[in-house]
């Protein structure tokens, strides 16, 4: 997987040092995970951008015009499983990143020591987020599963059909009245993709996409339509980079 980090502060070496820093996490090791970084300026180049989809930001507290916390508020309100990280020249302010669960507070100068332990502790929170339960709810009752069990969605005349993975390895189906839109601006974030208009699939699940299908577990084959099949591989591609 690939985490998407963003780095918001107004001073050019802070930048930098804290891109160093990354890039030294992640030559320690060749397991360690990929980034995509976006640096801003400002809190306020931030808002404007409109950036929201982070999974991991560092905010220095004090930047002129909207300041860190104004910046992490406006995160925090388009993406609740952000993880943020405030970063400041002193621990005065540190209060304050309770209001937007902020995992941590850095003092400047930041060391690499501290760096990568918060680091991990912000990949540790993505990967529990990735447990996030779903409830399911139709005339037999409600049912809760974990997102990652997910196999695909499919709907039908407005009925979503849940293709789940049973710990015993088989795919059982989950009927409930709903929007194939809806579930797929809930589950994008867990990296759910359309090969059609009528399915939504779990990443996690695919094993092989071809130029007219998606094989999936549970040896389950699906149709991918020349419509979402560039949009749906690339984004694959992202998923397992």
């Amino acid at each position: 997987m690939k985490y998407k980090i963003v780095m918001i502060d107004d001073e050019k070496a802070q930048i930098k040092e804290l891109s160093e820093l990354l890039k030294s996490y992640s030559d320690s090791s060749e397991n360690a995970p990929s980034f995509e970084t976006e640096t801003f300026s400002s809190g306020d180049e931030f808002i404007e951008n409109g950036r929201f989809d982070a999974d991991i930001a560092f905010i220095d507290v004090n930047m002129p015009g909207s300041n860190g916390f104004v910046a992490a508020k406006a995160l925090r309100e388009h993406n609740p499983n952000a993880v943020i990280v405030f970063i400041a020249r002193n621990s005065e302010l540190a209060i304050n990143g309770y209001e937007v669960r902020a995992l941590d507070y850095l003092i400047k100068p930041v060391t690499k020591a501290v760096f990568d332990k918060t680091l991990n502790e912000a990949i540790t929170t993505i990967k529990k987020n990735f447990s996030k339960k779903i409830a399911i709810e139709n005339s037999s009752g409600i049912f809760l599963f974990d997102v990652s069990d997910i196999v695909y969605i499919e709907i039908k005349l407005h009925n979503l059909f849940f293709n789940v993975m049973s710990r015993e390895g088989k795919i059982e189906t989950y009927r409930m009245v709903g929007s194939l839109k809806v579930q797929r601006e809930r589950l994008e974030k867990y990296n759910f993709g359309q090969c059609m208009a009528c399915y939504l699939v779990n990443f996690r699940h695919i094993r092989s996409i071809t130029k007219h299908e998606v094989r999936l577990s549970g040896d389950v084959s699906l149709p991918i339509s020349r419509k979402f099949h560039r949009s749906f591989s690339d984004k694959f591609l992202e998923y397992v980079d």
